[in-house]
């Protein structure tokens, strides 16, 4: 059953409710079946939902078996596909489009294993040997020595853990690279920033003190448009 009075209104509504773009075209809902059916597009974005939570389960569920199905269905599409039939399925996308559409797949693919980067890595590293080393008809073209797929994930450092050791401790020094990431985030006032300048006996990295500099003019700057503000506001109240 669609819920007329709470169903998204524009697809940007829908984007933004995701926090993050997602293309247009996406929202034609009437767009011919993929994986999912028109109703799993409805219900996925919000514009259909269902009075018995049983109806409600009964479509993720079809949901699943579609997206089971659809993911054997590349066994088929990879050996028995026409390669030019396969060629137009791509020509009908422009090259930013499907580089979209390709990276949410493997995001999809990536959040699916519960981040598990080693085995996306090992997956990718022999579909892409598949294709280098088979024809259209799945038989050896000849030796290939190896293919190598390297992902490498490196986390940003907590910068609200940071700030508390710089709050809040008086015998652990920040290091360089902690006191740039504070930086960059707004954490540190002028204030702070000379006080750091004068404690570290270390020599400040070029980098970090052109960044320190640069968010020193930024709050100077920020204090002389508030100086402004306030000068015209106390103007109009005059006048």
């Amino acid at each position: 059953m669609i819920d007329e009075d709470n169903q998204p209104d524009t697809s940007e509504e829908i984007m933004g409710d995701r926090g993050r773009y997602i293309n247009p075209r996406l929202f034609d809902l009437d767009r011919p079946r993929g994986i999912l059916s028109k109703t799993d597009r409805e219900y996925l974005v919000g514009n259909r939902e269902y009075e018995h939570k049983q109806s409600e389960l009964n479509r993720k569920q079809e949901i699943r078996k579609r997206i089971k199905n659809g993911l054997q269905d590349f066994e088929l599409l990879e050996n028995y596909l026409d390669v030019d039939q396969r060629e137009k399925v791509f020509e009908d996308f422009d090259e930013d489009e499907l580089d979209h559409y390709v990276t949410s797949l493997i995001s999809y693919l990536y959040k699916s294993s519960e981040g598990d980067a080693e085995w996306l890595k090992e997956n990718v590293r022999t579909g892409v040997f598949r294709g280098i080393a088979t024809n259209e008809k799945g038989a050896m073209l000849g030796d290939i020595k190896s293919v190598s797929v390297d992902i490498n994930i490196e986390y940003e450092p907590d910068v609200a853990q940071i700030y508390k050791k710089f709050t809040q401790s008086n015998e652990e020094p920040l290091t360089p690279e902690e006191i740039g990431l504070l930086v960059r985030h707004g954490k540190l006032s002028e204030a702070d920033i000379e006080e750091l300048d004068r404690s570290d006996p270390m020599e400040t990295p070029v980098k970090l003190e052109r960044m320190m500099e640069m968010r020193k003019q930024m709050i100077k700057e920020s204090d002389e448009m508030e100086l402004i503000e306030e000068d015209l506001q106390d103007k109009n109240n005059r006048e």
